[in-house]
């Protein structure tokens, strides 16, 4: 009986100190993670009218973890990138792309620029980079976790963004 009463207590104790340590994630949420449609392609010009390379971004997965009031989002994906078969061959070509975090008024609140090197094999004239990325959103609220939003795109510039509206209306 005694034994009993022991072990009683001390199962107790134990569930007391996890309470006291850990949060219940229960029903908490991932931010959304998406593609800026207008910018989920890139396409390098050598002039106005010549077509260089083509990159797309392709195959978004992630997962996230809370440590507080803070939510870790994990993000990989892949991207592709082709030299046009009228170019000159080349090694290698930078692409900028950008993740931008918006809260759950659709409010822009964070925007980071990376660039990645995609090296073209020279049979394929083509490439494909996986990035890894990281993005940490502090939280008043921890409930809200999934309204909040992380979209990815490249790093465009005037006519780069008008070529692709172009495309897209088609």
């Amino acid at each position: 009986m005694k034994h009993s009463y022991l072990l009683s207590i001390l199962l107790l104790v134990l569930t007391l100190s996890g309470c006291a340590t850990k949060q219940d994630l229960t029903g908490l949420g991932c931010p959304e993670t998406g593609y800026v449609r207008e910018a989920s392609e890139i396409t390098v010009f050598s002039t106005p009218d010549k077509i260089e390379s083509r990159a797309v971004l392709r195959g978004l997965e992630g997962g996230c973890s809370f440590e507080g009031k803070t939510v870790e989002v994990n993000i990989e994906t892949l991207i592709y990138a082709e030299i046009d078969p009228k170019a000159e061959r080349k090694e290698a070509e930078i692409y900028n792309f950008f993740v931008t975090i918006m809260d759950p008024d659709s409010k822009l609140i964070g925007k980071k620029v990376f660039s990645t090197t995609i090296n073209f094999n020279e049979e394929t004239r083509s490439g494909l980079v996986k990035e890894k990325l990281t993005q940490r959103i502090p939280l008043n609220n921890l409930t809200e976790s999934n309204k909040y939003k992380i979209m990815l795109g490249f790093q465009l510039d005037k006519e780069q963004l008008r070529y692709n509206r172009e495309r897209h209306e088609l």
